[in-house]
């Protein structure tokens, strides 16, 4: 009873298919986390061991717990801290002893991308690998990180709000179209009423709006992340890399081995008016920065030097002042950028 709605799907479902290189793409889960239940009750069984990051490699820190309560085992991914990369000998090892059913990748802080080439040729090609792209679908559509469903992963899966810049919903892409429909079947008489359609709605735009913008959108978050990390250890802040490399992403993770300590600096930073997060990465003290909403509000490289100063005068000057400055700042970048917005006038 809805054709309009029914049209805008099928829309975004070819253009889904397109930047994903996808075989078939769901649009019924409600979240990221509904997508990683759902993909997981539908594709496995009952003591499946299924392989993902613990915590302290980053993985989301929900992940083993939603498989032990629907009676999956967990078996853990060999990772480096130091490489910032799965140790592959370990893993070769790890899959010989453990033998697992799926090798789910579900990191929850992502700089660089995952050796899923390596790890298809290690477990040959009937095991299924499953990647949470939610940090990151955003730049896989606009082609500017790895392509995960063409280097070999099964499934990708991810939230639609964070470099995808859409409404708080979920997206399932199969590689195979067969598959992608039975999931789907199954989906709907199990964990599926409604699909929430004003929320789709919401969706089908962004991807539309992706479809048309995504690469220049994705080209300009990459350029950023580098020109604040950049600009960041140019006044002396220590940052998270893999021998002193770019992120590969929009992330970037400052060491807060601070006086005040990396709490208090990410609360100091947020009464200023800049959001982060204070995170536990590599067991290091850090305060997380991500660059996807500012590139969306028309922010470039020059920026990102104004955002990094704003950060040394709070943080290493404590010029708790500066406030009113940033909000000025910001009020600059009141548009919405790499979206159907710029055909509008307001």
């Amino acid at each position: 009873g809805l054709p309009a709605v029914y049209k805008l799907e099928q829309a975004a479902l070819k253009a889904a298919n397109n930047m994903f290189s996808g075989g078939f793409t769901n649009f019924l889960s409600l979240s990221g986390m509904h997508a990683v239940l759902s993909v997981l009750l539908m594709m496995t069984k009952i003591n499946s061991k299924i392989c993902i990051f613990s915590t302290s490699s980053l993985g989301h820190h929900a992940t083993a717990n939603v498989i032990e309560s629907i009676g999956r085992k967990v078996v853990y991914i060999p990772w480096s801290d130091t490489d910032m990369e799965i140790n592959l000998e370990e893993f070769t090892k790890m899959f010989r002893e453990e033998k697992p059913d799926v090798i789910f990748l579900d990191l929850g802080t992502v700089f660089y991308p995952l050796p899923i080439k390596e790890i298809r040729k290690i477990i040959g090609d009937d095991i299924l690998i499953i990647y949470d792209g939610s940090h990151v679908l955003g730049l896989i559509a606009g082609q500017h990180f790895q392509k995960p469903l063409e280097e070999g992963c099964d499934v990708l899966i991810g939230n639609t709000h964070k470099t995808f810049p859409g409404p708080q919903k979920g997206m399932m892409i199969f590689k195979n179209e067969e598959v992608g429909r039975r999931v789907s079947q199954m989906m709907l008489s199990s964990v599926v009423s409604s699909q929430h359609t004003h929320h789709a709605i919401s969706l089908y735009i962004t991807i539309l709006e992706m479809k048309h913008y995504g690469q220049a959108y994705a080209s300009q978050l990459i350029e950023n992340s580098h020109a604040l990390f950049r600009a960041l250890s140019d006044y002396g802040f220590k940052m998270i890399s893999r021998d002193n490399e770019f992120p590969k992403a929009h992330m970037l993770a400052i060491k807060g081995d601070f006086i005040e300590g990396h709490h208090m600096a990410c609360a100091a930073l947020q009464e200023c008016n800049i959001s982060t997060n204070s995170k536990k990465i590599f067991n290091q003290d850090t305060i997380r920065v991500g660059v996807q909403e500012i590139t969306r509000r028309g922010m470039k490289e020059i920026d990102m030097k104004k955002i990094a100063y704003f950060f040394k005068e709070i943080i290493l000057n404590k010029n708790q002042h500066i406030g009113k400055v940033i909000h000025e700042f910001n009020e600059q970048f009141n548009r919405v950028e790499y979206s159907f917005d710029a055909h509008t006038n307001y």
